[in-house]
């Protein structure tokens, strides 16, 4: 900086004044779907932002994968963490590592290098790689057993184009979305439940 090269582009935490309107974006964003999952997290795969539906898809996880901040990697894959209720794990599992091992070699990263191996040594259950959907999916589908019912999610990412600050530049927003009427019924009740049990009760006459 002293001798005149600064950055082209500035990093400045989401929490900050000059970030407002794009952290305004990730919390509309993140109301507008629900009832589904939705999360924001970073090129560290830490999660910065997640909606109620979300929140409620992570619950069971042991509590200190679920403490701030959580690593995506690792609240996915670890034994005690999502991996637990996922019908799917071997194609999960696959998915997750090959999407870490690109951001690995692709950014050089000494973080990810040593997040990547944490995650691929977890104790695993092999397994089939297929979806289980008989052939009959176009998009590759997360089943998860929650709610009292097999959860079918595929996701879509975003990102915010023509970034000038690197934090908002390495920030992705992936929407999870039911692939079946069952998995939107689900998710919907699942909604409803949680409402219903933060209402206060009612005052007795």
């Amino acid at each position: 900086m002293a001798a005149g090269y600064a950055p082209q582009y500035e990093e400045s935490p989401l929490g900050t004044p000059r970030l407002s309107a794009v952290k305004s974006s990730i919390d509309r964003l993140l109301r507008a779907h629900e009832p589904y999952p939705a999360l924001v997290f970073n090129v560290h795969e830490t999660v910065v932002a997640m909606n109620d539906a979300a929140r409620r898809l992570m619950a069971g996880a042991s509590p200190e994968l679920l403490t701030p901040p959580i690593n995506l990697m690792r609240l996915a894959l670890h034994p005690q963490g999502l991996s637990q209720y996922v019908v799917n794990k071997a194609e999960m599992r696959a998915q997750m590592l090959a999407r870490l091992h690109r951001q690995m070699v692709n950014s050089g990263s000494e973080k990810l290098m040593k997040l990547y191996d944490e995650v691929a040594n977890y104790p695993h259950v092999p397994g089939p790689e297929g979806n289980g959907g008989g052939g009959e999916e176009v998009l590759s589908c997360l089943i998860v057993h929650k709610h009292n019912t097999e959860l079918r999610l595929f996701s879509t990412v975003t990102t915010f184009g023509a970034a000038t600050d690197i934090t908002v530049a390495e920030l992705s927003l992936e929407m999870f979305h039911p692939a079946d009427a069952r998995t939107a019924d689900a998710l919907k009740a699942a909604a409803v439940q949680d409402m219903s049990a933060q209402m206060p009760a009612p005052i007795g006459v």
